[in-house]
């Protein structure tokens, strides 16, 4: 058996690195997503919109809230986090 070495940039590797990772932690963590809830506050820092642009989501049906009965607070799945983007990277260029 012969020994083949590829060589790669070191910000190649890192790429290469951080994408494994990711997907490895996706893997892990993908299931319970559905199942952790966050506010709504905390769910638009971490997506960087307003708490308006999350009612607006809403209202249009992009994204569904969880809210406990009689309460104002409003939760969002952890997996529909992903769906809050800032609106600027929605836009075609």
């Amino acid at each position: 058996m012969q020994n083949e070495f590829v060589v790669i940039s070191k910000e190649e590797f890192a790429s290469l690195l951080r994408e494994v990772i990711n997907e490895e932690i996706e893997a892990q963590i993908g299931p319970l997503k559905a199942v952790i809830a966050i506010k709504q506050k905390d769910a638009c820092g971490a997506a960087g919109i307003t708490d308006d642009t999350a009612r607006n989501r809403v209202i249009k049906g992009k994204v569904s809230p969880l809210q406990k009965e009689g309460s104002r607070l409003v939760y969002f799945e952890l997996n529909a986090v992903d769906g809050l983007r800032p609106r600027n990277l929605l836009r075609k260029r």
